[in-house]
């Protein structure tokens, strides 16, 4: 209030014992309460009916556009009507509509979805609700976690702290500590991060919170730090992981890789699992420093052959990188695991769109895929690449093929992004929804819908 009273004074020669009307109010002044009030339009429009002078500068004055064009990009927002004005307008009827349309649907429905309804609410600015239904169910642990994202996204670090605290699932709670260690590494407030890091209580997730101080400072390329960090690492999967890190950073260092090899050696035989899924993290290390041939070597050591087969997918993944095609083809031939043969020969797919060879042959291993959930998964992203090249006929073919009512939903929507104008396809998507099992999985895909409809169309 005193900077306030300071600037009315100095533009307008006012003293404190007169009265301050919203007219002698310095432009600045007036365009920060604009900016302040941005989220409620009614708000504005009300305000804007007390004050000549703000009614012209936001709503009739030259450069209101450009005025309103700053607070839309200081918002992440896209102009999608004729003027950023006019896109605002939307925006908030989008918002009021979303909001009316969650409502709308069963508080079974919600309730079981809690975490991604939260996450909604959260997304369009609707903390208390947001808020009101982390309250409305117990052990919402992953909800007030998703509230300490929002909040830490929002620079409100004290609020976020605050629900850390109330988080009782002590996973829930090193995942919200672990982001809000990022943040402060960020923000260069080292001491915090580690106050954070001594008041994380699981033990196991403890050591994921260690791998992300290992990334954070070897960023600072303080590599002493991070090694003293890797050898306090309680958990053996962790510390390889951990080391991981370390190969990314200084690749030519020998010791540091034969450390990295010597952990995953180290990893007992009833932790097989953690060994296979760390020798493929290494060799997506390998191949984030370009080291092929070690890759190469690394994937001829892993045993399982869904691990392996996830391997060889990252070494096609890295071939099309480089538009090496015969390598990644020739890869792909040699994958056993009919599910990662599947998404190599998707991501080929995905590198040559227009090839219609390799989106046969993607067809034909997708239908081949074990795992039901992988194979959903597949059949959604080809449409993908369907809608990539608009070739609308085929999305549709393929999208009445899918038999699993939620992924079928999905891909539905992935149409209707792409062609908006078409409404025979957006009813489809209430009768798709209407035939999924479960409310979880429902309540999901009405949500999805909702960002479609009302979200993504004014550019939110």
């Amino acid at each position: 209030m005193k900077v306030l009273t300071n600037t009315i004074n100095s533009s307008q020669n006012t003293t404190l014992n007169e009265d301050v009307k919203l007219s002698d109010f310095p432009t600045e002044l007036l365009i920060e309460i604009f900016q302040n009030l941005g989220k409620d339009f009614g708000a504005l429009c009300s305000l804007s009916r007390t004050c000549d002078k703000f009614n012209t500068i936001v709503f009739k004055g030259d450069d209101k556009d450009e005025l309103w064009c700053l607070f839309a990009k200081s918002r992440g927002l896209k102009k999608v009507e004729s003027t950023y004005l006019q896109s605002y307008k939307e925006m908030i009827k989008a918002l009021k509509d979303v909001s009316y349309f969650i409502d709308q649907i069963k508080e079974t429905d919600k309730g079981s979805a809690q975490i991604e309804f939260v996450k909604l609410y959260l997304e369009i600015g609707e903390i208390e609700k947001a808020i009101l239904l982390i309250d409305q169910k117990p052990n919402n642990s992953s909800a007030q976690k998703e509230l300490v994202y929002a909040y830490l996204k929002m620079g409100e670090i004290e609020k976020a702290i605050l629900i850390i605290d109330q988080i009782e699932d002590s996973y829930q709670k090193a995942l919200a500590q672990r982001k809000l260690i990022k943040i402060y590494f960020k923000i260069g407030e080292i001491e915090k991060a580690i106050l954070i890091f001594s008041q994380v209580e699981d033990s196991y997730s403890k050591g994921f919170v260690q791998i992300e101080l290992v990334r954070r400072y070897l960023q600072m390329q303080e590599k002493d730090i991070a090694i003293l960090i890797i050898d306090q690492v309680e958990y053996p999967y962790h510390k390889a992981l951990a080391q991981i890190e370390l190969v990314k950073a200084y690749p030519e260092d020998a010791i540091v890789n034969e450390k990295a090899i010597l952990f995953i050696d180290q990893l007992p035989r009833r932790l097989s699992p953690y060994r296979d899924e760390a020798q493929v993290e290494l060799v997506k290390a390998y191949l984030h420093i370009r080291d092929v041939e070690k890759a190469i070597l690394l994937i001829g050591q892993i045993g399982d052959s869904f691990y392996k087969g996830r391997a060889q997918k990252e070494l096609v993944y890295a071939y099309l990188k480089i538009s090496d095609k015969e390598k990644a083809i020739s890869l792909i031939d040699k994958i056993t695991d009919p599910d990662n043969k599947a998404l190599a020969q998707l991501e080929l797919v995905k590198a040559y769109p227009e090839d219609d060879t390799y989106e046969k042959e993607a067809r034909v291993f997708i239908s081949k895929m074990k795992h039901c959930v992988f194979q959903s998964d597949a059949q959604l992203e080809l449409v993908k690449v369907y809608l990539q090249i608009k070739n609308k006929e085929k999305a549709i073919s393929f999208i009445d093929k899918i038999t699993d009512p939620y992924h079928k939903a999905l891909a539905q929507l992935e149409l209707v992004k792409v062609y908006p104008e078409d409404a025979r396809e957006k009813e489809k998507i209430i009768s798709f929804i209407g035939k999924i099992k479960g409310s979880f999985f429902k309540a999901i895909a009405q949500m999805k819908l909702v960002k479609v409809i009302f979200l993504e169309e004014v550019g939110f």
